[in-house]
């Protein structure tokens, strides 16, 4: 062990074991990287898009931490290994715009109903 390795703290060595265990998975698995209108990383993964940020309230992503290394998003470990594939999804993000919209069904003079859609 050189005396490099004895100035990282376990957490971050760890939080580097999972996030290539995490990445390796997504590349396995043909996940894309996508950068939203306001900057915010997500994945594209199984037909799901999972928001890379690392709050306690984002289940998706404590789904796949806690499937690929069978650890939650909480652990000091984890947020290492979050930031890491921050920093890869970054490198490789395509740039898209996701717009969030809702329905509202309107009446017009026939009485047929339409469904039309508002952009916020």
């Amino acid at each position: 062990m050189a005396n490099d390795d004895l100035a990282i703290p376990k957490p971050e060595r760890l939080g580097e074991v999972f996030a290539q265990k995490v990445l390796r998975h997504i590349e396995q698995n043909d996940g894309n990287y996508l950068r939203d209108e306001n900057g915010a990383l997500h994945l594209i993964l199984d037909r799901c898009r999972i928001q890379l940020n690392p709050t306690a309230d984002n289940y998706q992503l404590a789904e796949l931490m806690l499937k690929v290394c069978n650890v939650s998003t909480l652990s000091p470990a984890a947020k290492v290994a979050i930031q890491r594939i921050q920093v890869e999804a970054a490198q490789k993000a395509s740039c898209i715009h996701l717009r969030r919209f809702f329905p509202m069904t309107v009446l017009d003079c026939t009485f047929r109903s339409k469904a039309v859609y508002f952009f916020e």
